[in-house]
């Protein structure tokens, strides 16, 4: 049936048109659908114990919006947000490989693409967690045993 001045592929989402080579991708990496939403866990743990930092940070700053602002202008470029980590230059595709943005933003989508191991993902983000989670108890813990120093 079809609409007048449209076809019925309009009305259809774009995933559901061309779902063969994303689901064939998925099929052939059993391992890669199981740890999908994981890795999102992961990436969105990852993001809150960036934000823990950031808040954490309060207690040394009177406003820490303006290091939010500039962090998240780095994690949009550098994280795949704006611009696709495979279009940015060969330098600077090395360095977000050692920056927290592909853990948090990234790493679900290299796997779905099949671009990344599934394991090497899940120990990228693992350590990235271990070390965000040391920086926010760090912080944390340094900023309360100075704000109670002040007799609060």
């Amino acid at each position: 049936a079809r609409l007048p001045g449209m076809s019925l592929d309009a009305l259809t989402p774009v995933f559901a048109q061309r779902p063969r080579s994303l689901w064939r991708r998925l099929r052939e990496s059993l391992d890669a659908l199981l740890l999908y939403f994981p890795v999102v866990l992961m990436g969105l743990l990852a993001q809150f114990l960036i934000q823990i930092c950031f808040g954490a940070l309060a207690f040394w700053l009177d406003q820490s919006n303006g290091l939010f602002s500039a962090w998240f202008a780095l994690w949009a470029v550098l994280g795949g947000y704006l611009v696709p980590q495979a279009l940015l230059p060969p330098s600077v595709q090395v360095l977000s490989v050692y920056l927290p943005f592909r853990a948090t933003l990234g790493a679900p989508i290299e796997l779905l693409l099949g671009h990344e191991s599934p394991w090497n993902i899940l120990s990228y983000q693992g350590g990235w967690l271990l070390l965000l989670g040391g920086m926010a108890w760090g912080l944390w813990n340094a900023g309360v045993r100075r704000y109670g120093a002040f007799g609060a």
